[in-house]
């Protein structure tokens, strides 16, 4: 769990707060401002229906996110449907098919 914090919750921390600093040409001013939201999303509502770039660029982020997760969906449970059907084990063989057999027990 402190690894987890450490390198995915501390960052996304410094991120959010980072991003709602004010900024000029050349540098970022650690005062609190919705400028680069505001700056980012300009010109959005009074060009609809049209979207804008950034519009555009969600619409499209979400589409791929919902077509790779229903690929993904088919395709896992395809494979963890028919895996136990197609798992044949010939006579002798254990079904572990590393290189390393452990053996439990008297050896005969």
């Amino acid at each position: 769990m402190l690894v987890f914090a450490a390198f995915f919750l501390l960052p996304l921390v410094f991120v959010a707060i980072v991003s709602a600093w004010n900024y000029n040409e050349y540098e970022m001013l650690p005062a609190f401002s919705f400028r680069g939201y505001s700056d980012t999303f300009e010109g959005c509502i009074t060009g609809l229906p049209e979207l804008c770039t950034i519009l555009k660029t969600y619409a499209k982020t979400v589409k791929l996110c919902f077509l790779t997760w229903a690929i993904t969906l088919v395709v896992g449970f395809t494979v963890a449907y028919f895996s136990p059907f197609i798992s044949v084990r010939k006579p002798g063989r254990s079904r572990c098919r590393c290189s390393v057999r452990f053996r439990f027990g008297p050896r005969t």
